[in-house]
């Protein structure tokens, strides 16, 4: 070829191989560099050229490559040089790639699995222990003599309506789980409006960071909120657990008894 600022001769020719032989062909000249190509379809589109169907594959291909050399980097996995001097360009196995492909992919569906499994175990034993925190806050909030007479008896009434505080039949049916925090306020207004104040709406901080399993993208780590709510009636927990589940929230089982909690804590803990 020429220099940058002198072209040199160069001949027309033409050649006329076989379909069988084009591929390899075209990638040795391409190699040589000493070739420019003319198009002689120029006024064809592009579904109507021979070979159109190896194109596609090329292109799908060459996605699927840069999605596994994306993989790649997230993981920081280093990535080999191909040597072009002892490797064709064009011999990479399509089905070693399709498996690779296939491979990471079933991989990073475990990961996540995974993850949200390890993150619902976590958000399991917060639900455990701040919903405990509620209940010993109600308790200990009903002892105290400096509190005004109209908040001892709703604490009293409280902790005597449950099953978790007297250990006999429950008369008071409770909802717990965790919610973005943002989240919070609104779903504490929708429920003292869906339920007309028949229920009681509590919520804390969890103590650290959980995965946001509902977020595109695999998920990522937001601040969340404990929350459970007290209400009596089976209907209001279907309204509350819908309502629930609308804003995000993963709901979680909380044990009636005493003994179920410390059975459920020592399952979780382990």
């Amino acid at each position: 070829m020429g220099s940058l600022w002198r072209s040199q001769e160069m001949e027309l020719i033409q050649m006329i191989v076989q379909n069988d032989a084009a591929m390899s062909t075209i990638e040795t000249l391409g190699k040589l560099g000493i070739c420019e190509f003319r198009d002689l379809n120029a006024g064809t589109s592009l579904y109507k050229r021979s070979f159109v169907d190896e194109v596609r594959k090329c292109e799908e291909l060459a996605r699927v490559m840069r999605t596994i050399q994306e993989k790649l980097q997230e993981n920081s996995v280093p990535v080999g040089v191909l040597d072009t001097v002892t490797t064709p360009l064009l011999s990479a196995p399509e089905s070693t790639i399709v498996q690779t492909a296939e491979e990471i992919k079933g991989l990073t569906d475990s990961q996540d699995m995974l993850k949200k499994n390890h993150n619902s175990l976590v958000e399991q034993s917060n639900v455990l222990l701040l919903g405990n925190e509620i209940y010993q806050t109600h308790a200990s909030f009903a002892q105290t003599e400096t509190v005004t007479a109209p908040d001892r008896m709703a604490s009293v009434e409280l902790m005597s309506l449950s099953e978790f505080g007297v250990g006999t039949s429950s008369m008071l049916g409770q909802v717990a789980g965790m919610i973005n925090r943002e989240h919070t306020a609104s779903l504490e207004r929708v429920v003292f409006r869906a339920t007309r104040g028949n229920a009681v709406f509590r919520a804390m901080p969890a103590p650290a960071p959980l995965l946001d399993a509902n977020a595109k993208g695999g998920g990522e780590f937001v601040d969340k909120d404990f929350f459970m709510v007290f209400f009596a009636g089976e209907v209001l927990k279907d309204k509350i657990s819908k309502i629930s589940s609308y804003f995000g929230a993963a709901l979680y089982k909380f044990p009636e008894t005493t003994a179920g909690h410390s059975e459920m804590t020592v399952e979780i803990v382990c």
